[in-house]
């Protein structure tokens, strides 16, 4: 192969050909040198070009070899030397010169973990001498010296005199202490008179010589086994069959031959680090056997197919690796933070492969002993099983793992945990479950530690964005509360965050929002639980810290010692045991047999003496009875003698969570009915007491009963306790006198509610619309009429804004009925009937017209007041007794929230479906005009016309026979008026 040279090179092969010969550039003996030189290096057969990458990835992974063969502080030593002589500040000529020195180093090595075993006294590291600095010695304690001020001087050369200066900092300063001159002219007169061309083979064969024990890098290597049998001879034997058969006519390349021991231990090494080597090499990202290689007793083809059966091993293991090193891996231009849950799933990847690696510690240590025959069929039969797991492995890893520098770390979160958890139910093997189960164990860490501060804090700790609810809570109310646990300090946190609440007016259901997730993370039962249960348990327990109860949480109280993941891996294990009715390792560590109660104190021994065949032993044998043990020098001087030091039990090291599910497992299994049975009763063993908490401080501190109590009272109509209100309201309208004065209302409204609900009074208020002076039709005076209730916190985080808006609409609604039952009440027969005048006096006619009205009124006073008793006796008392019913077994904060607004939207729709039930037809709307008009024609009898008073009566029955069926539902009947 034929490379072309740069100018730079040549020019600098000019100048090296004259510094060392000195002959003229345009001599004929100077040409002729610089084209033989530049000949042999355009055929040279490799060329080097420095790459700092390659050399960073050649020694972490000489590193790597290094701490395998349990050579830790040369590795150590090693990476520190490598960083010292490459510091980031260097030049870049200074950088390619230092790259190229570690290169030839790295190239002349030969075999450095074998000397390490053959030399070690060279490699250890001498005490290094300490340097002493004598002038700085000698001028301790002595003032430094300054020169007089000069009335010359200028501050510009303040500078020369500054001693801070080193002169290590000029750049023109050579340091010579290290040159020696007599060393360099020995070496001048060695090299004198000698062909140039000549050192340089010379140096090529040594250097040829060193590296990898002479084989590494040759073309043709054949290492030959000792026996002569044919069947150790394979390859051998058919690449001289080659060459007879061909004779030579077709160039055939013979098979580099080397030993087994070799590949054994060549196969080992790339699991660990995979790299170009004699055997294997790489196409692009692919790491492959090598063509013309081989053992003596195989074939090259065979060989290079029986290869194929590590290959895939090599790259399942570097994928996870790749994995692993990504996760810590940062860039220059941006950092990106992977999501913690892939840490943990990554930990527990590294806990499920670590025991192969110790295998093949084991292997390898017995393939360098040679003490039994291992073969490379032996190490693939050793191999397949092992890896038949990292196989599943590797799969399950390609599934679930997305790349997380192109996706959110919520989604990457939220796709592991679900992909992992179905796994579970789809697993075709045990060995596959139980990987699935432990990696999805494990990946819960993060979540279950957010869980935990959250719920024992109250502080949801999400840095990295990938828990699925959000803290949309101020900032400032944390800090607040961890300054001081005191309850005074307390009570002024709750007054703080109360007085925060009422005036921004949040929406305190969102404070904790679900972010949004994708199908398959809404698909999954565990993370639907935490959108749910925890988030209900996260207010409750948010709740309480603003209400300065937190203290009555156990979880707060340090009642548990285990976190949460901790107890409920504990309890997933546990259910796993009595599933299989197997032991569990850790039930087994609680219970003590006496046999493994060792003594604390030394013993003595028994007996002293050695006894006659014939002699029992008696008292006078024990050794504590012939020797003083009071002399306490004696018996620490003699104690080995006749002391036995109490033995200590090894404790065991603690198994991995995949090695404890694999013990317990014998077959597939639903687990994930245990993954979700474990967790919510988790849940309810830890946190459900901080709902009834929550509950009982509303009920007994805030009054929340009362206020149920007072809203149904007021705003309902329930008891009638507000009929003076309503009742003075309706006297001066049907009078024309002042209705609408809201001072004089609220005054009135306080008045009658002050005595049964006195810490709620002064906080309702009566609100009447500007325009209510020049009203003077009663149906648009009740919708002018409002009544103003403020709830104060925490209580307005269950009655909220839009559920008074509700309360306001129902008493309007109310309120009309009141006025059309009290409007039809106060139409006197008297009124059409004058006493004094009987009715056989008054024309027939008008007894007609009178008995018409009287019958209208009738049929109007029946269906008001079935209305009435619809509304506010059926359908009040149905959604009344549901409410007390959801009241009394209400256990959180959300099932008290959920209680009152079912009770107040159900109310309000049924009223409002009602009220609006053909509202442009005969509906309620059309039965409260007849109401005017009746009131209107019973005044002033002598204006009706009979036209007029048989539409009424003929849109009364429409009205009736339409809402009838609805606040009647058990009967349908018709009141029939005959003309």
């Amino acid at each position: 192969m034929s490379y072309s040279l740069s100018e730079d090179v040549v020019s600098m092969i000019k100048q090296l050909i004259q510094q060392i010969s000195g002959l003229n550039n345009e001599s004929e003996i100077f040409k002729h040198i610089e084209k033989n030189v530049t000949a042999h290096l355009k055929s040279a057969d490799t060329l080097y070009f420095t790459n700092q990458k390659e050399l960073d990835r050649i020694i972490e992974s000489l590193c790597r070899k290094f701490e395998f063969h349990g050579f830790s502080t040369q590795a150590r030593e090693l990476k520190h030397v490598y960083d010292k002589l490459t510091p980031t500040d260097l030049s870049k000529h200074d950088r390619t010169n230092r790259l190229n020195v570690i290169k030839f180093l790295l190239g002349v090595s030969e075999s450095p973990t074998n000397n390490v075993y053959k030399y070690p006294q060279r490699f250890e590291k001498g005490d290094e001498e300490e340097i002493i600095d004598w002038p700085k010695y000698l001028r301790e304690g002595i003032p430094q010296w300054s020169p007089p001020p000069d009335d010359d001087s200028s501050d510009d050369w303040s500078d020369i005199l500054n001693e801070s200066v080193s002169l290590s900092e000029e750049k023109d300063v050579i340091d010579c202490s290290n040159v020696n001159v007599h060393d360099l002219q020995t070496i001048c007169e060695q090299y004198e008179g000698e062909d140039c061309f000549q050192r340089r083979h010379n140096v090529k064969v040594n250097l040829l010589r060193s590296v990898q024990s002479q084989w590494f890098n040759r073309d043709r290597v054949c290492f030959k086994p000792n026996s002569q049998d044919k069947d150790a001879n394979v390859a051998l034997k058919w690449d001289d069959y080659i060459q007879h058969f061909t004779r030579g006519l077709i160039p055939i390349q013979s098979s580099n031959i080397i030993s087994e021991y070799k590949i054994m231990r060549e196969v080992i090494w790339q699991l660990y680090e995979p790299h170009s080597s004699y055997c294997f090499a790489f196409h692009g990202n692919l790491l492959l056997p090598k063509l013309n290689v081989t053992i003596s007793s195989v074939r090259m083809k065979a060989f290079e197919s029986f290869l194929y059966e590590f290959v895939p091993y090599i790259n399942w293991l570097q994928i996870l690796k790749e994995f692993h090193e990504s996760l810590a891996r940062k860039t220059n231009d941006q950092i990106v933070f992977p999501p913690d849950t892939y840490r943990s799933y990554d930990f527990a990847i590294q806990t499920i492969i670590q025991p192969i690696f110790e295998i093949l510690q084991a292997t390898e240590d017995n393939i360098k002993a040679q003490e039994t025959t291992v073969t490379l069929l032996t190490l693939a039969h050793e191999l397949r099983p092992l890896f038949q797991m990292v196989k599943i492995l590797k799969d399950i890893h390609s599934s679930v793992i997305l790349d997380f520098k192109d996706n959110s770390p919520l989604h990457c979160a939220t796709t592991l945990l679900s992909r992992l958890h179905k796994g579970l139910l789809y697993s075709s093997s045990k060995l596959e479950q139980d990987l699935f189960l432990t990696l999805y164990l494990h990946s819960l860490y993060k979540y279950f530690t957010i869980i935990n501060s959250w719920l024992c804090r109250d502080i949801l700790e999400d840095n990295t964005g990938e828990f699925v609810i959000a803290d949309e809570n101020p900032k400032d109310s944390h800090v607040l509360f961890y300054q001081t646990l005191v309850k005074s300090q307390s009570q002024s946190i709750v007054s703080t965050n109360k007085s925060k609440i009422q005036q921004g007016e949040q929406d305190w259901q969102m404070e904790f929002a679900i972010k949004n997730l994708d199908d398959n993370a809404k698909s999954d039962s565990l993370l639907n639980l935490i959108c749910t249960q925890v988030l209900q348990i996260g207010k409750n327990i948010h709740l309480l810290r603003l209400l300065g109860k937190l203290h009555l949480v156990p979880e707060f109280t340090g009642m548990y010692k285990e976190s949460f993941y901790e107890a409920y891996i504990e309890k997933i294990l546990k259910n796993i045991s009595v599933y299989f009715d197997a032991k569990n390792d850790n039930d087994e560590g609680l219970e003590v047999c006496d046999t493994d109660i060792l003594p604390l104190s030394p013993t003595f021994v028994f007996p002293a003496t050695c006894p006659d065949e014939c002699k029992y032993l008696t008292e006078m044998d024990r050794l504590e009875n012939l020797v003083d043990t009071s002399d306490g020098f004696l018996v620490q001087a003699f104690q080995s003698f006749f002391i036995k030091n109490p033995s200590v039990k090894k404790e065991e090291p603690e198994k991995s969570l995949f090695e404890k599910i694999t013990k317990l497992t014998k077959t597939l299994f639903p687990v994930q009915q245990i993954i979700e049975h474990v967790f919510v009763e988790l849940l309810k063993e830890r946190f459900s007491t901080s709902g009834l908490m929550v509950k009982n401080v509303l009920i007994n501190d805030y009054n929340l009963e009362k206020q149920f109590s007072f809203l149904k009272n007021v705003f309902l109509f329930n008891d009638d306790l507000i009929f003076p209100l309503y009742r003075h309201i309706f006297v001066q309208l049907d009078s024309g006198g002042v209705w609408g004065n809201h001072t004089w209302l609220t005054s009135l409204l306080q008045d009658i509610i002050m005595d049964a609900y006195p810490n709620f009074y002064k906080e309702c208020t009566i609100e009447v619309k500007d325009s209510w002076k020049l009203c003077r039709d009663a149906l648009k005076a009740c919708k002018m009429i409002n009544i103003q209730y403020r709830i104060n916190w925490p209580v307005n985080i269950i009655i909220r804004d839009e559920h008074m808006n509700m309360y306001k609409n129902l008493f309007q609604f109310i309120l009309k009925i009141k006025w059309a039952l009290y409007t039809l009440n106060h139409l006197y027969f008297s009124e059409l009937e004058p006493k004094g005048k009987p009715a056989k006096q008054q024309h027939k006619s008008l007894r007609v017209l009178i008995s018409k009205l009287k019958i209208l009124r009738f049929g109007l006073v029946n269906i008001m007041s079935n209305i009435q008793h619809y509304i506010l006796g059926h359908i009040f008392n149905k959604f009344s007794n549901k409410f007390n019913k959801a009241l009394e077994e209400a256990y959180d904060l959300e099932s008290l929230m959920k209680a009152h607004n079912d009770f107040i939207q159900s109310l309000h729709k049924t009223c409002y479906e009602f009220q609006e039930y053909n509202n442009t037809s005969y509906g309620f709307y059309l039965l409260l005009y007849l109401v005017r008009k009746l009131k209107a024609m019973w005044r002033n009898i002598q204006d009706i016309k009979d036209e007029e008073l048989e539409k009424c009566e003929r849109s009364y029955l429409m009205c009736h026979k339409s809402i009838d069926p609805i606040i009647n539902p058990t009967g349908y009947y018709a009141y029939m008026i005959e003309d």
